[in-house]
């Protein structure tokens, strides 16, 4: 196929994944429209559409890669109760992942600083303490949550984050995939490519996020999760 058979095809395409490609190529940090903008649902579409058709592949040669190497299937559905696997799964899940990885991507102190906190928490829980003095540590850095989002709400992203935006971008990505080897049984390296939906998953939601804004990632991410999760439910 020559260049000018290609262009014709190209042209048809819906404009969020030609974006979303040349986003990939150089990530940039911005505004996002908000749900309100004109065309920001048809972008959320679009790109709902383009993470399932990516998932389906990526399933496909995960598939393959469990057959290959013997190692067993993810067993996350398993550890949840069945009647709380559908909003888990479809509104907790999107919304909490979404918070954890992507809110902060507007580089704001803000954000930045209850994503902080929020770290803060989960580190605190860990350590060696008695229960009470865990929950004094930890129910002082939930109340410097507000606090924080009050002090520095009119702070502006730094220029530092803006320039390492590509950087960040991408690995944020790969962390979110990362995370995700806990779906299985026995993660390690060789477990790597079995998180490869999810490694995409976090590039369409990062762009869904930094294009429309955290509502549409999170719209998206419950658009793939609902669909993911529907042969689990169907089966019972």
């Amino acid at each position: 196929m020559n260049h000018a058979s290609a262009k014709p095809i190209v042209s048809r395409l819906p404009a969020a994944w030609t974006e979303f490609a040349a986003f990939l190529h150089a990530p940039r940090h911005g505004e996002p429209s908000g749900l309100r903008a004109p065309g920001a649902w048809r972008t959320i579409g679009a790109m709902w559409a383009l993470d399932v058709a990516g998932l389906l592949v990526l399933l496909l040669l995960v598939s393959g890669w469990l057959k290959w190497t013997g190692l067993p299937g993810p067993d996350a559905f398993d550890k949840v109760p069945r009647q709380w696997l559908l909003p888990l799964v479809v509104i907790v899940a999107p919304v909490l992942e979404e918070l954890l990885f992507r809110g902060w991507l507007s580089g704001r102190p803000r954000t930045v600083w209850l994503l902080g906190c929020v770290l803060a928490v989960a580190l605190v829980a860990t350590l060696p303490m008695e229960p009470a003095s865990r929950g004094a540590v930890a129910l002082l850095f939930l109340l410097a949550m507000p606090v924080g989002w009050a002090l520095l709400r009119r702070w502006a992203t730094p220029r530092w984050f803006a320039r390492g935006f590509p950087a960040i971008f991408w690995i944020t990505a790969l962390l979110f995939g990362a995370v995700h080897l806990s779906n299985y049984p026995q993660p390690g390296l060789l477990a790597l490519p079995l998180v490869l939906p999810q490694v995409w998953a976090g590039l369409v939601f990062g762009f869904v996020r930094m294009r429309v804004g955290l509502a549409g990632s999170m719209l998206v991410h419950a658009g793939a999760n609902a669909l993911a999760i529907l042969p689990t439910v169907l089966a019972g």
